[in-house]
């Protein structure tokens, strides 16, 4: 083959990868359009998905409830002929104990349930901003209503425990040993990280999310090594408390406030004292 039948190969070549890449070009272009029309549409109909979502999730609560009384149901079934010709006073008392068996069952196993639905189902949302109406926004409505559900039939009494340690961690909080946690008010579990022998006191928030006009801002809260969060005191999104730090009670720390290692904050804002 002489060059000029090469050179003309190789025109002809050119010219047909320019004419691909121009129609390829032109695809990418009509698929971003319409992407971006369904998605204006969506968002146009986005209360309408919002509605939906609820109704999926009122369903699905239903069948959490009753997985979480199965056990219990069982047991009374069983006690109900087990204790069919005792005594009418031993077996009230053996009834009693069943029901209260049932409803001990239930409120240590529908927590767990809803810790597994979240590993199960994709709704984790990133952090950063975004748009509440989107479906990060979705995903962290999923989310709150999953660790409201439990909030409802948690079990009190348990708080502080391992219990609460491993409710959070299924629901993705990073918890070291010995954390000692006594609120069900953090509100990101995902987001936050408790470091070992820290504590957070009863009715505590922490809100790893900020909902500002029409966009959701998430970022992350860390709790150091021994660091003490007060009574009722509250972290609102990206607020972070150093090792051996201290947060007064009923305190409120800003957004993306740091509380450096050995220092005590008390306030409204809170603020250093000493």
């Amino acid at each position: 083959m002489n060059c000029t039948n090469r050179g003309l190969i190789a025109t002809q070549y050119l010219v047909v990868l320019h004419v691909v890449t121009a129609i390829l070009e032109e695809l990418a272009a009509n698929l971003v359009a319409t992407t971006e029309i369904q998605w204006c549409d969506l968002m146009k109909s986005f209360p309408m998905v919002e509605q939906i979502s609820s109704i999926l999730f009122i369903i699905l609560y239903l069948p959490l409830l009753t997985v979480s009384l199965v056990p219990g149901i069982t047991f009374i079934i069983w006690a109900i002929d087990w204790s069919e010709s005792f005594p009418l006073l031993l077996r009230v008392t053996i009834m009693a104990f069943t029901v209260s068996s049932t409803y001990f069952l239930h409120q240590a196993i529908l927590p767990l349930l809803c810790g597994i639905l979240f590993r199960v189902l994709p709704i984790r949302y990133p952090l950063g901003k975004y748009r509440l109406h989107s479906w990060n926004g979705i995903r962290w409505a999923a989310c709150t209503t999953l660790h409201r559900v439990a909030r409802q039939h948690f079990p009190m009494y348990s708080l502080p425990s391992w219990y609460v340690n491993l409710y959070y961690r299924l629901m993705g909080a990073k918890i070291e040993a010995g954390a000692h946690v006594a609120t069900l008010l953090i509100n990101d579990p995902q987001h936050v990280t408790i470091g070992r022998g820290a504590v957070i006191g009863g009715g505590a928030i922490i809100n790893s999310h900020s909902v500002e006009g029409e966009y959701l801002i998430v970022a992350e809260n860390i709790i150091g090594n021994k660091a003490t969060i007060g009574l009722n005191s509250l972290l609102l999104a990206g607020a972070c408390v150093g090792n051996s730090a201290t947060v007064g009670a009923r305190s409120v720390l800003l957004k993306h406030k740091s509380v450096p290692p050995e220092e005590k904050w008390v306030g409204t804002p809170a603020k250093k004292i000493g």
